[in-house]
Order: structure tokens, then C-alpha cells, then sequence
């Protein structure tokens, strides 16, 4: 194996999406990878190239209390280094910080060995006990690079670790989206408008927010629908906030969708009310896929996609009021909301994947860093296919 990805498992979130485009990407560029992850597969992930090893070192287990997680961990830093070893890996990137402490201690004493770790959130805004925190600081210089994904994280880094070199690469903005399953077909137009959130039904995403702004506005404009894709924990207390607010009959949950690409064609607003985000990519891709988009400015990630009123609309963290007025605004407004619509685009270019995996490349030191400009979602061979 040239070049293996570590990551605590293979889902549908913005980390994993990442990851397995990174796969993806250097799999093109004529690289044997693997992906390497602590548990097994729970659902179907993003499009995978044929030619991807995943391996599972099955070290899940329970982390709860002091003694587990030091048992836990152990067993992982054992079996990671053992499979570095095993399949003369010499480079390495891992993803979120609980990964990247375990790659920075296993790749300890390897010559030859390149190891990248990827934080995927602003530090402050996760919960982590004192010894993840004394650990971060301490094993980061074991890691030849650090990637944060705003100059803000980056910042942060550079105070509170010991990393050696850090570098900021934003996530890539993928257009268009490929498809995989399950495959769930948006409402028919049938004359009513799609107001779209995109996320997993958990805390962070605070689609509570949402629904409440929602309720604001909806009885002016019952031609318009409320749409958020994702599941998670949250589903039924969602669903009965719905019929406690009114709004249950346009409220559509969907659940996950692999062809989300045609949710975001069929939407006409999007809207993100996260607590924090590290770099949201539903955020970018709706904005490539044109859509006038509504944010909370939480922090890092919103504010370096929107120029507020310019391409997109920023709202202060937590204030629904806000929230449904900007969100009613673009719902009266069609010029507005047109005009910021046409200026999201922008994204595409800025944050192209030709220039975001070129970064990639030369952090990992890869011979032909320089002429990279696979672009993954152009490749057919894909599992499920």
C-alpha cells in the first residue's frame, strides 16, 4: 500500500465524505490505498473506487471511564502500527483529533513514514475530556503535517499544540454529486417551493431552530415546504415539534438519501442553523448547486463561504427571529433570492477539487504532486455500480 486513510469508521458524514474523495482521487492518480477504520461499516458509504482496500482493525470498543479507554486505545495504536508494518505503508493521513492522536503515537519510531493528521472541527467547540486534551498538545509533533480547514482552526492549533507544521485546506467542493444508495426522489414540484436542510438529526445541527423559524412564517406561505435530509436521534422529537408548531403538514423528512444532489436541485432556499461546523459541506454544496443560502454565523466554516447579502445571508448565532425573517425575506423577494443564487457559484471555482487535492498532494509528498488534477466524481468504476 502507497498511501492508507485512517478513520474511526466509514459513514455519511462530511469526514468520511472527504475521505473516501481523498481515496478516490489518489486511487485515480495510480496509488494503491487503504482505508483503514476502528469499526465496521453500519450503513452503505459514499462511492468507493474498486481498487480501495478497506480494512477493518475491529478496536471499537468501549471508551467510557478511564481504564476503557486507555484498553481501547492501546489495542488500536497496536494494530494500526502492526498494519503499517504488515503492508509497508509509508504514508498516512487520519481524520478528527481522537484518530490523529493515535496515528502520531503509532507511526512513533518508523523510518521512511509520513503521517497527516486532519482536524475536521474548531477544537473548542468539541467536548473532550483532559487527557485527549493533554494528548493532542503533546502527540501532535509526532505528525510530520496537521490539516485544519479555516485559517481560524489553524490559529488554534499553533497556541494550543506542539504541531510541528500545520497547513489550512478547506474541504473540496464536489459538483456534480454522485449517486449512490439509497436513492429517494424530491416531492414533485406540483407549484410548492423547498426550503432544505441537510445534516444528521443530532444536537449539533440544531434543526429545532429551524422548524421554530419556520412556524414564524409558514401560515404566509403555505406553499412552501420544509425539507430536512438526514437521520439521526432526533427524528421523533423533530416529528413532534412539528405537530406541536402546526407545521407537520409541510414538513417532510426524508430521512438519508444517496442522490442528494437532486434535493439540492429541486430546493429553492437552504438553510444551516448548526451549533458549530468545522467546514460544512452541505453548506458548499448547496451553494454550487446555486441555491440562495441562509446561515447561521456559528463558528468557522459559514464565514468563509458567504459574503453576507453578497452570495448568501449570515444570522447570529441562535437568534430564530433573525432567522425566520431572512429566510422570509428570500421566500418575498425573487430577485433577491435569484441574485444570490447565481452569485453561490462562485464556490465551484474557489474551492475546486483540482486545487484542493494539489494541497493534499504536496502535504503527503507525493512524487506527482504538481500534475494532479483528477477530478473523482468523472470516475465510473464505483461500488454499486
Amino acid at each position: 500500500m502507497d498511501i492508507a486513510i485512517y478513520i474511526h469508521a466509514l459513514g455519511t458524514g462530511g469526514a468520511e465524505r472527504v475521505a473516501i474523495h481523498l481515496a478516490n482521487h489518489w486511487a485515480d492518480m495510480g496509488y494503491r490505498v487503504m482505508i483503514i477504520t476502528n469499526a465496521q461499516i453500519a450503513r452503505d458509504p459514499y462511492p468507493i473506487r474498486r481498487s480501495v482496500v478497506i480494512e477493518c482493525l475491529d478496536v471499537a470498543g468501549d471508551t467510557s471511564g478511564i481504564a476503557g479507554a486507555i484498553k481501547s486505545n492501546v489495542k488500536r495504536v497496536l494494530a494500526l502500527r502492526k498494519l503499517f508494518k504488515e503492508n509497508s505503508i509509508k504514508r498516512a493521513v487520519s481524520f478528527a483529533f481522537t484518530a490523529n492522536v493515535t496515528l502520531a503515537i503509532a507511526r512513533a519510531g518508523l523510518q521512511g513514514f509520513v503521517a497527516v493528521g486532519s482536524e475536521r472541527n474548531y477544537p473548542p467547540s468539541e467536548a473532550s475530556g483532559g487527557l485527549w486534551d493533554f494528548l493532542r498538545k503533546v502527540s501532535y509533533r509526532l505528525l510530520d503535517s496537521l490539516v485544519a480547514q479555516t485559517d481560524r482552526t489553524n490559529h488554534w492549533l499553533v497556541k494550543n499544540t506542539f504541531s510541528k507544521r500545520i497547513v489550512t485546506i478547506p474541504n473540496p467542493v464536489v459538483y456534480p454529486l454522485p449517486v449512490s444508495a439509497p436513492v429517494v426522489q424530491p416531492p414533485s414540484n406540483g407549484g410548492m417551493k423547498v426550503i432544505l436542510a441537510v445534516g444528521r438529526l443530532e444536537e449539533q445541527k440544531q434543526f429545532e431552530h429551524l422548524l421554530a423559524a419556520f412556524s414564524l412564517i409558514h401560515k404566509e406561505h403555505l406553499n412552501w415546504n420544509l425539507v430536512i435530509v438526514g437521520e439521526g436521534h432526533r427524528r421523533k422529537q423533530l416529528e413532534e415539534q412539528a405537530a406541536e408548531l402546526g407545521i407537520n403538514s409541510n414538513f417532510i423528512l426524508p430521512g438519508r438519501v444517496g442522490n442528494i444532489g437532486e434535493w439540492y436541485e429541486r430546493a429553492d432556499i437552504f438553510v444551516l442553523c448548526s451549533k458549530h461546523e468545522g467546514f460544512p459541506n452541505a453548506l458548499l454544496e448547496a451553494m454550487a448547486y446555486g441555491k440562495a443560502v441562509v446561515s447561521y454565523n456559528c463558528e468557522t466554516g459559514p464565514l468563509e463561504l458567504i459574503q453576507d447579502r453578497v452570495n448568501g445571508i449570515l444570522v447570529d448565532p441562535d437568534n430564530i427571529n433573525r432567522l425566520a425573517e431572512s429566510v422570509r425575506k428570500l421566500i418575498e423577494d425573487p430577485k433577491l433570492r435569484n441574485s444570490l443564487s447565481s452569485k453561490a457559484k462562485g464556490v465551484k471555482e474557489k474551492y475546486s477539487s483540482s486545487s484542493v487535492y494539489s494541497s493534499w498532494n504536496k502535504v503527503l509528498r507525493l512524487e506527482n504532486s504538481e500534475s494532479a488534477e483528477v477530478l473523482v466524481q468523472h470516475s465510473a468504476e464505483v461500488v454499486g455500480d
